[in-house]
């Protein structure tokens, strides 16, 4: 079972990005490091991904229709090790 950690309501015009930056730096470290992070577009950027990546936060992410990627490895999925969703 998951339940959300921290949730804010705010106001259209306060930019998602700085609320994301306040959570990110105000949450307990080790609730951040046993936790995978849900951001959807509006958080998008490459930026802040190397930034949660360096800081060894586990996130998971959209991509943007327009991102040019390259694949570093591929995965084959030959005893069904992705079953269920499991990577």
């Amino acid at each position: 079972m998951a339940i959300p950690l921290e949730a804010i309501v705010k106001l259209a015009n306060v930019r998602d990005s700085s609320i994301f930056n306040y959570i990110i730096n105000n949450m307990d470290i080790d609730m951040v490091h046993n936790s995978i992070i849900i951001l959807d577009l509006g958080y998008y950027g490459l930026d802040r991904f190397i930034d949660l990546n360096n800081r060894n936060i586990r996130f998971v992410s959209r991509i943007k229709n327009n991102v040019k990627n390259v694949v570093i490895k591929e995965l084959t999925n030959k005893n069904n090790e992705f079953k269920d969703g499991k990577v």
